[in-house]
């Protein structure tokens, strides 16, 4: 690797990577592969589908959150027998669960919407894009065959 310093001769450079960008390139293909996954497991077929998962898994979610709350508001009592303070923490516990459950699905749901608007918009981007071409092809040709 090391030459004569003598002659002028350097080591050689390693060629320098940009872990940050890779990183998030990684990050990227990851969170894709997750929205994949759960378009594929839920096995919807258009973007109103989604749109609707999503708005079910909203409601969903309140329901959980008000039972969650009147669990709450019951341990918080000076009353509350003992023997159902086991049993109302371990159902708060698992409403917990069941909503970090769905804010995760929630969120799958969002990013996909998100994904497919983007889509969307790129393509009739593009496809304007193309229609400006074919005119300005158009136009070419016509004002060749003018001449």
């Amino acid at each position: 690797m090391y030459y004569c310093y003598r002659l002028g001769i350097y080591p050689r450079q390693k060629p320098t990577v940009n872990w940050p960008e890779i990183r998030a390139q990684w990050r990227d293909n990851e969170q894709l592969c997750r929205e994949l996954n759960f378009v594929h497991t839920h096995k919807f077929t258009d973007d109103s589908a989604v749109a609707e998962y999503h708005s079910q898994l909203e409601q969903q979610a309140k329901a959980l959150r008000e039972e969650r709350k009147k669990c709450t508001r019951q341990l918080r009592h000076r009353n509350c027998h003992p023997s159902q303070i086991n049993t109302l923490e371990a159902r708060r516990a698992e409403l917990t669960g069941t909503l970090k459950e769905l804010r995760r699905e929630d969120a799958l749901a969002a990013a996909v919407i998100w994904r497919l608007e983007k889509t969307a918009v790129a393509r009739s981007y593009m496809k304007e894009q193309r229609r400006t071409v074919l005119q300005r092809t158009a136009m070419n040709r016509q004002y060749e065959t003018e001449r």
